[in-house]
């Protein structure tokens, strides 16, 4: 991704992708080992200039970090200019109580925004909070990535790992969809 000139990887970086914890077993030693790997990682991205962002991720879909508070100690702890959190407003709305705050509390950490409603249709069409989310955004003076995430049909493997079992919006526009949410965003969370 250095040598391409990407300069960014995100997701879930740290951790297997869905998981779900078995019963009885411990969850220490999945972020022993992710703390180990990510280490590892997060030299390897400072000299290849990329910044890598964990994406904290609701518990229906992972189960080593859901919420700021969580993941927060742990990327301090590695504390490396390349390694950042990626919020998702989508997950947030699940697992944070209050958008502000949890912006506020990732802080310099937070590197990135994933973008999406409630019920994962794209960015004004929904509930989600919007002018609070902005509000918070500036006060740390965000100047990351902010990406839309949406999804709206159904079918292939990640719709079957978030359990999209429905078109979410009936014979949707993708080109028009994606350019009424694109102008929202930038209206709401950008001028």
């Amino acid at each position: 991704v250095g040598r391409m000139g990407g300069g960014v990887i995100q997701g879930s970086t740290y951790c297997a992708w869905p998981k779900k914890l078995e019963v009885g077993e411990s969850k220490q030693q999945y972020v022993d080992q992710s703390f180990k790997s990510m280490k590892e990682l997060a030299r390897v991205a400072e000299d290849s200039n990329v910044i890598v962002n964990m994406e904290i991720l609701n518990r229906f879909e992972q189960f080593v970090f859901n919420t700021v508070a969580e993941a927060l100690p742990f990327v301090s702890a590695i504390d490396s200019p390349n390694l950042g959190l990626l919020l998702d407003t989508f997950h947030m709305n699940i697992e944070e109580d209050s958008f502000y705050e949890a912006i506020i509390q990732a802080g310099k950490y937070m590197k990135g925004l994933h973008c999406g409603e409630t019920n994962r249709k794209p960015v004004g069409m929904g509930r989600m909070p919007w002018k609070e989310i902005r509000e918070a955004l500036d006060a740390i003076s965000f100047d990351g990535q902010i990406i839309q995430e949406p999804f709206v049909t159904f079918g292939g493997q990640v719709g079957q790992d978030i359990s999209v079992w429905r078109e979410v919006i009936e014979n949707p526009d993708l080109d028009k969809l994606a350019s009424d949410s694109a102008a929202f965003m930038r209206r709401v969370l950008v001028d």
